[in-house]
């Protein structure tokens, strides 16, 4: 089984979400594995690492010290980045010209990953719950949605590892009786990763 193991990660860093602002998240050598195929709630509090820590899996940011391995090979942030969705985000390693509707960024990904016969724009819609009055808009301007349809832009991508900013308790909960453990549960049995932060007692 592939893993991702975290080695003596040392980090004060600044992230940034659109519904969350700019924190500072602060983690202390931290070590860890994560396996493919499996969702991990990292149970800490806003500022206290899950978020900073999620983001460096991501290749958003680079530890102050420590290392990223992937089966014992060190994974730089390059890589980091190119395998992964920071989900409630657009896709990080594609460069769009002009308005970055959600449909644009699924029909690019599955064009690029030769998926377009296998897995249509209708079945990726389907499948992540984004309706098509949705579709047409940009991730900012979909609220909530913005996390299934940053999953479904992942999936479209072939993306491995979908890392969360820190979700509030509460909306996680919520999120997983809407749809959120429907997805999950789908992208672990194909193999992917799935990270995210939150608070104790929500995992």
């Amino acid at each position: 089984m592939e893993n991702i193991t975290i080695s003596n990660v040392l980090f004060k860093k600044k992230v940034k979400f659109p519904l969350l602002g700019s924190v500072l998240e602060v983690g202390g050598y931290i070590s860890t594995d994560v396996a493919f195929s499996k969702c991990y709630c990292f149970d800490t509090e806003l500022t206290n690492g899950g978020w900073g820590l999620s983001w460096i899996i991501a290749g958003q940011i680079d530890p102050d010290d420590g290392q990223i391995l992937l089966n014992d090979r060190e994974l730089p942030k390059k890589e980091r980045r190119k395998m992964s969705q920071c989900v409630g985000m657009d896709v990080n390693d594609y460069i769009f010209l002009g308005a970055k509707t959600i449909k644009k960024q699924i029909v690019k990904g599955l064009r690029i990953t030769g998926k377009k016969n296998a897995s249509s724009l209708e079945e990726v819609m389907q499948k992540f719950r984004i309706d098509k009055e949705r579709v047409v808009r940009t991730i900012e301007h979909v609220s909530a949605l913005r996390f299934a349809a940053s999953l479904g832009i992942g999936y479209a991508f072939d993306k491995r590892i979908y890392c969360f900013p820190w979700i509030w308790p509460k909306a996680l909960l919520d999120f997983k009786d809407l749809w959120l453990k429907d997805q999950v549960e789908y992208l672990k049995s194909r193999g992917c990763l799935i990270i995210i932060p939150t608070s104790t007692g929500t995992g």
